[in-house]
């Protein structure tokens, strides 16, 4: 399992005489660093078993939405 945190906030307007909705979003992955084994693979120099992390940390992602 990992931690993500997000925050959005959104505002409604009228264009055109139609609802339409603006949000502006942060976010933050994998909070606690935790690792996330997506498989294992063979390490050819010594033959032991290597993982493959999924995501690592990633410290944040901002982002603008919109509909109408």
């Amino acid at each position: 399992m990992r931690v993500d945190l997000s925050v959005r906030q959104h505002w409604h307007l009228e264009v055109a005489g139609r609802d339409a909705s603006v949000s502006l979003f942060a976010t933050v992955t994998n909070l606690f660093g935790r690792r996330n084994v997506l498989t294992y693979i063979l390490d050819p120099a010594t033959g032991a078993a290597a993982p493959v992390d999924m995501r690592p940390f990633a410290p944040l992602v901002l982002g603008l939405d919109w509909r109408l």
